[in-house]
């Protein structure tokens, strides 16, 4: 019931979110299409657009001591060493029916709960997490714009940059490492540094205070989790008392990392060609500017880099497109909710599931839709549907069941 209770608030939730995203990118982009002008026509406040092969910003994680050229958005991947449990359910010789439970250690992005473990203390779960995943962008990227001039963007639209993510490895002279594959090689599109640029790594607030250390094998930082004395003494007195201190599986015999230790590794987006649009703010005098976001008549902020050279239609359909994904699979979702729904509403009071389901299903889409819309013609439509859709979902039970009763007549 609890579960339930969630997904009924979270689904809603999720559907609206993503459809007020898509409602405000489509009204924000018709807002601009007509005002969107070239950088060398443009005066201050218009909203540009430009394109650059000559793209310079530097991100950095001051924590791990991490700092690189070129990038506009360097990403923290923060993994954790964790148990999980499995079970099946089976029968002894007297037909009597047990539990059997499993476990497994692996490297996982996110923590797992050991607590509800049927052999909790014996693979217990440490929950320490010092430094999450996080992404930090560039504070300012420093663009040519030709004739000597520069642009310099701004970090709130370099948070929202839409480029490929490439994940950084460090060795010696920034060689790459070899294939691993057997049969065929892949495109290596890592990026590669010299190991020499972690030279401050060491003194880094991550190494000091949580003993991580660069150890490669794919670009890793390393943090061996290290039990205190008293936990360990706890840990062996409750295996004992739930009778797992001798009960060992594969998973505990097989070498493989200590759960609570935690690696990190890096992603960036480093793009050579990009194109931006957003507002302008002009120093003639320095043969500069600055772009920034720009906020539209309705309220919307705008402002975007994309990697490669494109237009700005192009840029406006990829961002539209992006959010229309989002809602189209949020839709799916709230309709699995609005089936179970009618499939619980079909059992309790003998309806048609299926048209209980898409009159639900119906009612939350095209609640949203006039919320966020207005009374256009497409959210005016869903809710009578829906309305229609429940009508029947009591209409068709009762006419099944009249013409089973006449078959049912005629046969006697």
């Amino acid at each position: 019931a609890l579960v339930l209770a969630v997904f009924l608030v979270l689904v809603p939730l999720g559907l609206y979110r993503a459809e007020a995203a898509y409602r405000n990118a489509v009204e924000a982009f018709g807002e601009i299409e007509r005002e969107v002008i070239s950088l060398p026509d443009s005066e201050d406040g218009d909203i540009v657009h430009f394109q650059s092969d000559e793209v310079d910003a530097s991100s950095a994680d001051v924590a791990f001591g991490v700092a690189l050229q070129g990038v506009v958005q360097i990403s923290r991947e923060t993994e954790y060493c964790q148990w999980s449990e499995s079970s099946t359910t089976k029968r002894d010789e007297n037909n009597r029916t047990y539990t059997q439970y499993y476990y497994t250690k692996m490297w996982r992005s996110y923590r797992v709960n050991s607590m509800m473990f049927d052999q909790a203390a014996a693979h217990h779960n440490p929950q320490r997490d010092p430094l999450p995943s996080a992404t930090f962008a560039a504070s300012g990227a420093r663009l040519g714009v030709g004739e000597g001039r520069v642009a310099t963007v701004d970090q709130a639209i370099l948070e929202h940059t839409k480029a490929p993510w490439r994940r950084v490895d460090w060795t010696l002279g920034a060689v790459p490492r070899p294939a691993r594959w057997l049969f065929w090689r892949s495109r290596d599109s890592t990026r590669y540094e010299s190991i020499e640029a972690l030279a401050g790594a060491e003194s880094s607030p991550a190494a000091r205070a949580h003993n991580f250390a660069y150890v490669g094998q794919g670009g890793y930082f390393f943090s061996p989790y290290q039990a205190s004395m008293s936990e360990s003494l706890f840990k062996y007195f409750v295996q004992y008392l739930e009778g797992s201190l001798l009960d060992w599986q594969l998973g505990d015999l097989m070498p493989s990392c200590t759960a609570g230790d935690i690696r990190v590794r890096f992603r960036v987006q480093d793009p050579h060609e990009v194109s931006v649009v957003g507002k302008v703010k002009h120093d003639t005098k320095n043969k500069a500017c600055r772009i920034g976001l720009y906020r539209t008549p309705k309220g919307h902020d705008v402002g975007m880099l994309h990697a490669g050279y494109q237009s700005f239609q192009d840029m406006m359909s990829e961002e539209i497109n992006q959010h229309r994904l989002w809602c189209m699979a949020m839709r799916a979702v709230t309709l699995l909710l609005a089936s179970a729904l009618g499939w619980a509403a079909g059992e309790r009071w003998r309806v048609d599931w299926r048209m209980t389901s898409l009159g639900v299903w119906g009612f939350c889409v095209g609640g949203v839709w006039l919320g966020l819309w207005g009374a256009e013609r497409f959210s005016l439509a869903a809710l009578p549907l829906a309305g229609a859709c429940l009508a029947a979902a009591r209409w068709l039970p009762g006419r099944q069941a009249a013409k089973e009763s006449k078959e049912e007549a005629k046969r006697e």
